[in-house]
């Protein structure tokens, strides 16, 4: 699958200022060093949100969405979530 350069804005509540959240998917290897580990996923998922979103828990609830998004919406099966901090 050619996914290059692919960036996804999602769609979010119409009260926030554009863009407030947006997610990328990179081919493996272009944006985090690729390992032996890295090697068997199939995208390199990150995102990011306004510091105002972040203190309203918009942060996690994007991973939230993002992994829905991911599994359903593309063939992707080990995506890598490539962010400093995670969500648990």
């Amino acid at each position: 699958m050619d996914y290059h350069g692919l960036v996804k804005r999602l769609s979010l509540p119409d009260q926030w200022t554009a863009p407030s959240a947006l997610s990328y998917l990179y081919p493996m290897g272009r944006r985090t060093p690729l390992t032996g580990e890295l090697a068997a996923c199939d995208v390199d998922v990150s995102w990011w949100v306004t510091p105002d979103a972040y203190e309203h828990g918009h942060y996690t609830r994007l991973y939230a969405a993002l992994q829905r998004w991911i599994s359903t919406r593309f063939p992707f099966s080990r995506p890598y979530y490539s962010n400093t901090e995670i969500p648990q």
